[in-house]
């Protein structure tokens, strides 16, 4: 396995993690978001 070809795999395998960060990411906003909107609910 080349050089080039390592480098390239480790770009795509580093890519695919942030991808998986950033959907992670916004499926915790959306959860912080839903458990705001309880917690004022509670509060009344």
């Amino acid at each position: 396995m080349s050089l080039l070809q390592k480098a390239l795999d480790a770009y795509a395998a580093l890519t695919r993690r942030v991808e998986h960060l950033e959907h992670d990411k916004v499926a915790q906003a959306l959860e912080i978001i839903k458990l705001k909107k309880r917690v004022k609910k509670l509060e009344r």
